[in-house]
């Protein structure tokens, strides 16, 4: 069955600390994009590691807010649905 919604998400700081983001994304099977504004991997070397990637579909950071757009656009080429924006 298809996923009713599909989700954006900006876990911040959780990105590199919470097993629970990880495992509360797994737990809804819903297509997700981890999105950050900054690039995390120009951070300090902890912040390269996110524990959200691995239950994510697909990781965009660097963008700035338009981030959530693209990844609005991402998720909906991945899944064959149409953009909301």
């Amino acid at each position: 069955m298809a996923a009713l919604f599909d989700a954006v998400l900006n876990p911040g700081g959780l990105t590199h600390t919470s097993v629970a983001c990880h495992d509360a994304i797994k737990g809804i099977s819903v297509p997700t994009v981890e999105c950050h504004i900054s690039n995390i991997h120009a951070r300090e070397p902890w912040r390269n590691h996110s524990y959200v990637s691995f239950a994510a579909k697909a990781v965009i950071c660097g963008f700035g807010i338009h981030g959530y757009a693209l990844a609005i656009d991402g998720i909906a080429a991945m899944t064959g649905k149409k953009g909301k924006r």
